[in-house]
């Protein structure tokens, strides 16, 4: 984090909206979305 850059990190039980809030929050600060479990499913 030396950058100066910021991350923020959201955790929470299945179904709980995680993605929803994640898609919306990312839109609304213009910043990247990174999803490691959505990366993980796409290498199963």
């Amino acid at each position: 984090m030396a950058t100066g850059q910021s991350v923020v990190l959201k955790n929470g039980d299945l179904g709980s909206g995680k993605t929803t809030v994640s898609t919306l929050l990312a839109r609304r600060l213009g910043i990247r979305r990174i999803s490691v479990g959505d990366s993980a499913a796409d290498t199963c």
